[in-house]
């Protein structure tokens, strides 16, 4: 299971910020909605939010991520919830995702939840990895859990990456209606220069790595990094290689 350090990711992950900006473009929030904002993190894009809805309510399931965003938005309101078990009911105008549905392996029991809490007619957008998210990433760290004794790591991989059909799929059988769907590329600059691909292993990839002694972590770090640098990395920055999906839906009413 991962273990989130809020500080960490603000202060070396802040692209997935960045990037989350223009989802809301796809939200249009109102000054009369009521929006959640699922996986809120450490709440940049709730309060981004906030200032476009009438009232937002960020919610997440690491405890770490939402005690820094009270800390950081001490006006907005965030709760400790589980996806997939939100325990809303026909609550909120729009539901608002980024970066986060990638991390719920059961999707069907999450869009199941968030169905639930919107009210009729209410929106869903979302943007997670979608098939092949970090295909040469997980490559690269399943090579060296082969190399170094640790294969049954891989059994630890914590991502769900669906194709477009798969997850459009899962939305329509609660009873979403999808509207809108983006499935792309976006090589993804990682912060820190050299130490961009170790930083975020570390971030979001530590389940890889239990029970592997300190010495040999690090040999396998080099491993993974010697190995990536001819695709990941140019000009002095690693680039991850996100697939992004993005879906608009809605609620049927």
């Amino acid at each position: 299971m991962t273990t989130w350090n809020a500080q960490f990711y603000d202060s070396h992950h802040s692209f997935n910020t960045a990037y989350g900006k223009s989802l809301i473009s796809w939200l249009t929030p109102l000054k009369t909605e009521i929006i959640c904002d699922v996986g809120c993190g450490t709440g940049d894009l709730t309060q981004d939010i906030a200032e476009l809805a009438g009232q937002v309510v960020g919610v997440d399931s690491s405890v770490s991520m939402i005690e820094e965003a009270k800390q950081k938005y001490p006006a907005l309101e965030f709760q400790v919830r589980d996806i997939r078990e939100l325990n809303y009911q026909d609550e909120f105008d729009a539901i608002f995702s980024n970066a986060a549905l990638h991390w719920v392996k059961d999707a069907e029991k999450a869009a199941k939840s968030m169905y639930a809490s919107l009210k009729p007619g209410g929106r869903l957008v979302v943007e997670f990895g979608g098939e092949n998210n970090i295909r040469q990433i997980v490559q690269g760290i399943n090579d060296a859990l082969d190399r170094f004794g640790y294969s049954q790591n891989k059994a630890n991989n914590p991502w769900y990456f669906p194709s477009v059909a798969q997850y459009c799929n899962i939305l329509e059988r609660q009873g979403f209606v999808v509207r809108d769907v983006a499935y792309f590329n976006r090589p993804t600059e990682l912060e820190d220069g050299e130490a961009g691909l170790r930083n975020w292993i570390t971030m979001f990839g530590e389940v890889f790595f239990e029970e592997v002694p300190t010495e040999i972590y690090e040999q396998m770090i080099l491993s993974i990094e010697d190995q990536m640098k001819p695709v990941l990395f140019s000009n002095g920055s690693w680039f991850a290689d996100y697939r992004r999906l993005r879906i608009r839906g809605e609620k049927s009413s």
